[in-house]
């Protein structure tokens, strides 16, 4: 029996939606689809000097090509904002509904194909004369239904990922599948099907530019004038320095000269040396020794305030840019090559600054340490190869349940990994230790000659504290390692809290 309530949350500038739209044409059942159109970078620009960007797309088309080698591919220069694309193409699915899915797939051939710019006016209008498809006007509703998919896709069961493919019965299929799996999802095979972290795409968030100033004209004119990226404001100096050393950071500030902003700079310079945050001072002057000054106490950029919207845009796109590039070189510095999730090195740097962080708010902080169960019988009965993939396996498992922006998962050697969960006491800790018991077991990972059963099984040790009166990191960390240790002597497949067995 056809499944004829199959929904796609898909993005244009995303390949594997591009792959999967293409076997959908070939196979005859795009018809049969609700393809919902999301942005999943909307902050993106098509920049063919954005080496990070480029590597990613790189990446990306030559998994497809490697899933997917039926499919016509091609690695375009940049990868482009979709906000206009998705508005016609969905305004099309109102006033031409039998020309959407011809122009959906000229769109996506464009890009995966030609390489063209499809968030260029005049791209666009030529795929729209190809299609023979009148000029569109695009309404409120239009704009109201792009809205309501991308908050059923941000908040649905997806972890923000595409493409996702959503069966009225609740079933759901995330990334490329393979030719049969869609066509038995298509069918209504209604089997839980996990995903695949190698063939998707993630939300990536607005870049965040932080506006800092008293002068409501000044605040007025530069969100305008950023409206691309995500605007946080503040009037005092000393939140916006908060703001710099907490957990989510802003991607830019914008500083106020007039406003004490150089002492500000300098500060922010001082203490964000490890996570640099790029800084525009505007100024009423213009003088040498002004724009001195403010490199000399770690600007990236002097401006006057009159200095036109489009050179303002322009500098901060080039910042943006080089955040971004130096942020890709320090990400492989702290990231595990095997797994894909932060290393031990990571690991040192977070647990010193959420303990920090603990200490001024006065909150609970937990670890949970995690070893694999019998992982050397697994190397022994499956192969290196494959106690590899097992590593990846379970790093992208603990990704996926581990949702909070403000939680770090990371390799802490071998078979370990860590947990690092701020603002969470032991009670908090435990529930997220039960959730990854019991999530584990349903994904049911053969490991045949463990002697705690026949799945893959993992053993936890949990800590909590409240810093401001424990003493020093290493108590937590010792804490957590001996419950880890009565887990593992205590028959594995198990939880041990530092006070508690479970």
């Amino acid at each position: 029996m056809i499944n004829n309530h199959l929904t796609i949350y898909a993005d244009l500038n995303c390949p594997f939606c591009y792959a999967l739209h293409e076997r959908l044409m070939a196979s005859g059942e795009v018809h049969r689809v609700n393809w919902r159109s999301i942005e999943h970078a909307p902050q993106i620009s098509f920049d063919t000097k954005d080496i990070p960007t480029q590597s990613d797309l790189a990446v990306e088309v030559n998994k497809v090509k490697s899933l997917a080698p039926d499919v016509k591919i091609n690695i375009p220069k940049g990868r482009p904002n979709t906000r206009i694309a998705n508005e016609l193409l969905t305004q099309c699915s109102q006033s031409a509904p039998q020309q959407v899915d011809f122009f959906r797939a000229r769109l996506f051939r464009a890009l995966w194909i030609n390489g063209d710019d499809i968030s260029d006016a005049l791209v666009l209008e030529k795929i729209l004369n190809q299609s023979s498809i009148d000029s569109i006007t695009i309404d409120d509703a239009t704009l109201t239904q792009l809205e309501l998919w991308q908050t059923e896709w941000e908040q649905g069961d997806f972890s923000r990922n595409i493409p996702a493919l959503s069966a009225a019965a609740g079933n759901t299929l995330l990334g490329l599948p393979s030719a049969k799996l869609l066509t038995l999802f298509i069918y209504g095979d209604r089997s839980k099907n996990d995903i695949d972290s190698d063939s998707i795409c993630e939300l990536k968030p607005r870049e965040t530019i932080l506006i800092v100033t008293e002068d409501t004209a000044l605040n007025k004119k530069l969100s305008a004038i950023f409206e691309e990226y995500e605007i946080k404001t503040c009037s005092k100096n000393n939140d916006a320095i908060e703001l710099a050393l907490s957990n989510m950071p802003p991607d830019l500030i914008v500083l106020n000269a007039q406003e004490n902003g150089f002492l500000t700079c300098q500060v922010i310079s001082e203490k964000t040396q490890s996570h640099i945050i790029p800084v525009i001072i505007l100024s009423d002057k213009n003088d040498e020794e002004t724009e001195l000054n403010a490199f000399e106490v770690g600007a990236a950029e002097f401006m006057h305030k009159d200095t036109s919207p489009a050179i303002l845009r322009a500098r901060t796109r080039m910042l943006l840019r080089l955040k971004r590039a130096n942020s890709s070189l320090d990400e492989a510095a702290h990231m595990d090559t095997l797994t894909e999730i932060p290393n031990r090195r990571e690991y040192d740097r977070v647990i010193d600054l959420e303990w920090r962080q603990s200490i001024r708010a006065n909150t609970p902080l937990s670890i949970i340490l995690l070893d694999i169960d019998n992982f050397k019988k697994y190397n022994d009965t499956y192969g290196h190869i494959e106690g590899d993939n097992c590593l990846r396996k379970f790093a992208q498992f603990l990704q996926r349940n581990i949702r909070r922006p403000t939680d770090l998962v990371a390799r802490y050697g071998g078979e370990e990994f860590v947990i690092i969960l701020p603002d969470t006491d032991e009670n908090g800790a435990l529930n997220v230790a039960h959730l990854i018991m019991k999530q584990l077991f349903e994904l049911r990972i053969p490991h045949e000659h463990s002697p705690s059963g026949n799945l893959l099984t993992v053993s936890q040790g949990v800590a909590s504290c409240f810093p401001k009166t424990s003493g020093p990191i290493k108590l937590l960390v010792n804490s957590a390692d001996k419950a880890l240790y009565k887990a593992k002597d205590g028959g594995r497949n198990r939880i041990v809290s530092a006070e508690h067995n479970h």
